[in-house]
């Protein structure tokens, strides 16, 4: 019986291997593509539970060569093909180190086999931080000013990445407080922020490329370097959201302390230096706006990913919420920090 045992356990053991690890098999259709078109003999592989949008999986050859398929749950084609030229463009035309994507034999960057879309990319070793130090920080912005300053001259090659629209967000949170997520004076908030956003964003007319989720996850660090991946949610817009989202998600909001690091965020600022990048000058007042709209994108987000029944809905919606009303309460604070002269 112990035999027996041991064999069944060898077998569903060597099978996950062989076919995704268990139950996260890959389609053979896009498997036999990868081997036909971009020439990986696919040995093994097993998905990688990152992101809401699209399926990741970590494929290795008979070389042992690792690469990183990109399944596009809810991206069309037009909007992958972006990215993929975005990549590309980098790589051919700046030293910022980011993800590079693989072509396949027709010279395409991005697949699409029925109604699924998919694109491979290097592997790149290393580790993603928690917490990065304020030295780094200011490292990685120095790279997101020449990414900025390079994507600048682009901005209208990339129709399908425009800024996400405030109407859907509002309708978005139209939404749960209907399902009685969230409270009638929480509505309320947000519907003030997504107008002072809407007005906010008005005020700057310089256009470039935003990652859009610049945070910790989306950037690997490999010894003294780092890359920064993901870029499927960049949209064009001011380097303002950039900043926001920068400080909202791994710069200077300590959920678990309560505090928001203005000192943080004067650093960030002074070194980004968005009058010489831009020519125009920038409010904090619209700063701050931006900052409790990037926690609403944030929570939309969350929500997506985390949560399956009501009560998680409105746990994760408090857990972020709080850090929008631990801005509001300071705002007056942060305001007269971060104002530039």
């Amino acid at each position: 019986m112990y035999n027996y045992r041991f064999f069944l356990i060898l077998l569903i053991f060597c099978f996950g291997i062989n076919q995704g690890y268990g139950s996260d098999k890959l389609p053979s259709d896009i498997l036999n593509v990868i081997y036909k078109d971009y020439g990986i003999n696919t040995t093994k592989y097993f998905k990688i539970p990152y992101g809401i949008e699209n399926v990741i999986y970590r494929l290795s050859d008979v070389n042992n060569k690792n690469y990183i398929l990109r399944v596009y749950r809810n991206s069309n084609l037009e909007r992958a093909q972006e990215e993929a030229n975005l990549l590309s463009y980098l790589e051919r035309n700046s030293k910022i180190k980011t993800i590079k994507i693989l072509s396949n034999k027709n010279h395409n960057y991005i697949t699409k086999i029925g109604n699924k879309i998919f694109g491979i990319f290097e592997f790149i070793p290393g580790q993603h931080k928690t917490t990065i130090e304020t030295e780094t920080l200011l490292n990685i912005i120095e790279v997101v000013k020449n990414l900025h300053l390079i994507c600048h001259r682009h901005v209208n090659e990339f129709r399908f990445h425009a800024l996400e629209d405030p109407n859907s967000l509002d309708y978005y949170f139209f939404q749960l407080y209907k399902h009685g997520i969230i409270k009638s004076r929480e509505y309320v908030n947000i519907l003030r922020i997504i107008q002072n956003f809407t007005r906010a964003i008005s005020n700057y007319n310089f256009r470039t490329v935003i990652h859009r989720d610049l945070s910790a996850h989306n950037i690997i660090f490999n010894d003294k370097e780092f890359y920064i991946i993901d870029f499927d949610d960049f949209i064009v817009g001011t380097p303002l959201l950039e900043l926001t989202t920068f400080m909202t998600r791994n710069a200077c909001l300590d959920s678990k302390r309560n505090i928001f690091d203005i000192e943080r965020a004067e650093k960030i600022i002074k070194k980004y230096d968005f009058t010489k990048i831009t020519g125009e000058k920038f409010l904090s007042e619209d700063l701050e706006v931006m900052l409790t709209y990037d926690l609403l994108i944030l929570i939309q987000a969350q929500l997506q990913k985390n949560c399956k029944n009501l009560s998680e809905k409105k746990h994760v919606f408090r857990q972020i919420y709080k850090n929008i009303l631990l801005i509001q309460d300071n705002k007056q604070y942060i305001i007269n920090a971060l104002s530039i002269d």
